[in-house]
């Protein structure tokens, strides 16, 4: 049986949207975020420099129940193979 994503190569990049449900600090610049996709459910993503960089990441984007559009890369286990 396919799923949504089973023609995909474990390690391959993808974008897909988000609804941020939580933001944490991780070391001095950047931000771990507990994400929800359609996808792949729930899941944390690193944005380096994120508190670093605000034009490559503005504080406005980085708040709980936005929505984005996110670069993640494919998991082994949801990876065809």
């Amino acid at each position: 049986m396919k799923t949504p994503h089973s023609e995909e190569q474990a390690g391959a990049f993808k974008k897909v949207h988000a609804l941020v449900l939580e933001v944490l600090g991780h070391q001095e610049n950047d931000l771990i975020l507990s994400c929800l996709t359609a996808e792949y459910g729930k899941i944390s993503c690193f944005a380096k420099s994120a508190r670093k960089s605000k034009k490559r990441f503005p504080p406005a984007l980085m708040q709980p129940l936005n929505h984005l559009l996110i670069q993640v890369r494919i998991p082994r286990g949801h990876a065809s193979g």
